[in-house]
């Protein structure tokens, strides 16, 4: 009989303690997927970026990566994984754009036409010009680099990221990215020292 008293009085203190079971739960709740893309919208955008993409192909980079986020229907317990997997769709994303080319045509050529309508001038104009050039020489650059090389150097140096981090999203050996990020940053002094551009 007392047993019983004893279990019902547990019993009301815990219904009488409900705001504490509900902060419980809300600290237990599953991370969503859009929320983590928002937060850290910026840092994908680098890695576009990073793949040599244009403002407006990396808008569409992160649009389709937006849309896979908010169907993504599993429930994250950690935003360090959800943001790595978001990472990883970026970057696929990238690539299958980059395989088609067609958008990065256009975007240049649109560049180089409205460089050539406009009338610069000779005082100020001509370094943007010069530095417009360089830019342009820096993305066929990045371009002509391997998938292989290209993933690793856009995380590392527009991301800020580590080889082991890198390695993690990649699911490469840190040792591996290391090597990748050394031989990529070579394959790229080459081919800017023959475009003359030395940074």
């Amino acid at each position: 009989m007392e047993t019983t008293v004893t279990t019902s009085w547990e019993l009301a203190i815990a219904a009488l303690d409900g705001e504490k079971t509900t902060s419980r739960k809300i600290a237990a709740a599953p991370i969503c997927c859009i929320d983590v893309f928002l937060a850290r919208r910026p840092d994908l955008w680098r890695v576009a970026a990073g793949m040599g993409y244009g403002v407006a192909d990396a808008e569409d980079v992160l649009q389709d990566v937006s849309l896979k986020a908010k169907n993504e229907d599993q429930a994250w317990q950690s935003e360090a994984n959800c943001y790595r997997w978001l990472v990883r769709v970026t970057v696929n994303r990238c690539l299958s754009q980059r395989r088609s080319r067609s958008r990065f045509t256009r975007h240049t050529a649109r560049i180089w036409e409205k460089q050539m309508s406009t009338e610069v001038d000779r005082d100020s104009g001509a370094g943007e010009a010069a530095q417009a050039e360089e830019l342009e020489c820096v993305r066929n650059s990045l371009e002509e680099l391997t998938p292989k090389l290209l993933m690793p150097l856009t995380l590392r140096y527009f991301c800020d990221m580590k080889s082991d981090q890198i390695g993690e999203i990649l699911a490469t050996p840190a040792s591996t990215i290391r090597a990748r990020l050394r031989q990529g940053r070579l394959i790229l002094a080459k081919q800017l020292a023959k475009r003359e551009i030395r940074r």
